[in-house]
């Protein structure tokens, strides 16, 4: 594989105006088609985690909207539930979760009197921006939640958003959509049709912003609240995850909410941790690598994971449709959710198709033809091997260049397949920024977590010891699949497998 210094390919030419026309549509469909109730008082909604939270009547409003209603019907985890049975959680628990979250941390704050006037509701309308701005964070999700963002990142539109010099660069692409929502003029006569019927006010501008963690300085802290370091978002899918997993962490939130204050550092208010309350930092840094190597990275999630995006290429190449989509724009995703994807499987003419939904959903998994990793490399070709580990598929060119090899590899084993359903997987390194964002409140004055915690040695770890990279394919041409990419990825790689690559797949 010839080798890549930088990413060349730049913002493509989309028109800006194109995107938000897209948006708008959607808008009409989960917004204004929507038949209104008046809700007549607050609610009480119960849940197994965080127990019972009262919502207000116009947010209420909010969550009644197909819009959010919406996120009732996509996975939280995508099909990590294949693997993990109780893992069926959704986007729309996991918003009442941040929800919930959000607000005792809010209390949490305000237990300090420093803090009151910061998040003062007359005069910022805090809690109310905070609350809403957590209602709304996933409103931009497709199908299988980060399974489909890992298709829809590389569409012209979203890159033309969040690619080289776009206004969205850095930002997620599911953040982004969100963020295009809330703000777009349709959207926005919504709220005011609401507010005046409840008579609340919130800032739009500001809960979009927080989405993708905009602020203005002096106001950081508030954003924080739900995207940052440390934010309800982070705290409730870690629980919740590994809950409904079957695999419970301990974090003890009472103890790191009752830690947390604000403060100017940098010249910037922000939420920053008492010394005392490192110890749950530390817990949620752990359980985050834990979620990592024992669920996000576990082989048979991953397989789910290409077969879902294997089902996507094939429509696109094709010239199929979902939901009267071609899904080569971002924004068509919208109007895709789970079971939207699964239904085709009985509305389609196309056979191949029918049966490729059908192996996700009775679960004839793809298996691995070939592992990647340090045990199953040789020695003296480590260097090769670390080389192939930077292969982050979150840019384009390398995605691109994977499915090239991918390609490679099933002409190689002379097509026993769909080209579609075979993959060359590697999954992108954990991350532990938080550390560095991350401010403790010392008596000799500021510090960040990184100076307490090692976390980069544990990523080192992670890496050198736990990652693993796979090719996946069909059970009925794993064999060849298998010999096809031994000898395609030592061809183009340089480095040398040994018979564990092989051995580890049970093949």
């Amino acid at each position: 594989m010839q080798e890549e210094t930088s990413e060349i390919v730049k913002t493509p030419p989309y028109e800006i105006s194109k995107i938000k026309n897209n948006i708008g549509k959607f808008i009409e469909e989960v917004v204004y088609r929507y038949h209104k109730r008046h809700i007549k008082s607050e609610k009480l909604i119960h849940g197994p985690l965080w127990g019972t939270a009262v919502l207000r009547d116009h947010e209420i409003a909010i969550l009644d909207l197909p819009l959010i209603q919406r996120l009732r019907q996509i996975h939280q985890t995508s099909l990590s539930y294949l693997t993990y049975p109780a893992a069926t959680h959704s986007r729309f628990e996991h918003t009442l979760g941040v929800l919930i979250q959000a607000d005792k941390l809010i209390n949490s704050l305000r237990f300090w009197p420093e803090n009151r006037e910061l998040l003062s509701e007359t005069k910022l309308n805090a809690r109310t921006n905070i609350r809403l701005a957590s209602i709304l964070h996933d409103c931009g999700h497709g199908p299988l939640s980060h399974a489909s963002e890992e298709i829809y990142q590389f569409c012209d539109d979203m890159q033309a958003l969040t690619g080289n010099g776009g206004p969205y660069e850095g930002n997620h692409p599911h953040e982004v959509l969100a963020h295009l929502i809330i703000t777009h003029e349709k959207f926005r006569g919504y709220i005011k049709e609401i507010e005046t019927e409840y008579d609340f006010v919130c800032d739009l501008d500001k809960i979009a912003d927080s989405i993708i963690g905009k602020s203005k300085d002096d106001e950081k802290y508030m954003t924080q609240i739900v995207n940052g370091p440390f934010d309800a978002d982070k705290i409730d899918y870690i629980f919740r995850d590994s809950h409904f997993s079957g695999l419970p962490l301990v974090l003890d939130l009472e103890r790191l909410w009752y830690s947390i204050t604000i403060d100017t550092v940098k010249k910037k208010k922000i939420l920053v941790v008492k010394k005392n309350g490192m110890s749950p930092l530390e817990q949620i840094l752990f359980c985050k690598i834990m979620l990592f190597s024992t669920i996000y990275h576990h082989p048979k999630v991953r397989a789910t994971d290409c077969m879902f995006k294997g089902v996507i290429e094939y429509i696109r190449n094709h010239g199929l449709m979902l939901k009267d989509k071609k899904l080569n724009n971002a924004t068509d995703f919208l109007w895709v959710t789970d079971n939207t994807f699964f239904s085709k499987a009985e509305t389609t003419n196309d056979k191949k198709l029918h049966d490729m939904i059908h192996s996700i959903m009775y679960r004839r998994l793809f298996l691995r033809a070939l592992t990647i990793s340090i045990d199953t490399i040789e020695e003296n070709t480590f260097g090769e091997y670390k080389e192939f580990q930077q292969l982050d598929q979150r840019k384009k060119y390398n995605y691109d260049a994977l499915r090239k090899i991918a390609e490679q590899i099933w002409k190689a084993a002379k097509q026993p397949c769909l080209k579609e359903e075979v993959w060359v997987d590697i999954p992108s390194f954990p991350s532990t920024k938080e550390t560095d964002d991350t401010f403790i409140q010392c008596p000799s004055g500021y510090k960040v977590l990184t100076d307490f915690f090692p976390s980069q040695e544990w990523i080192k770890n992670y890496i050198y010891h736990k990652w693993k990279a796979h090719v996946f394919c069909p059970a009925t041409c794993q064999k060849e699949i298998s010999k096809a990419a031994k000898d395609v990825l030592q061809s183009e790689f340089k480095f040398k497998f040994n018979d564990l690559a092989q051995k580890s797949c049970h093949i």
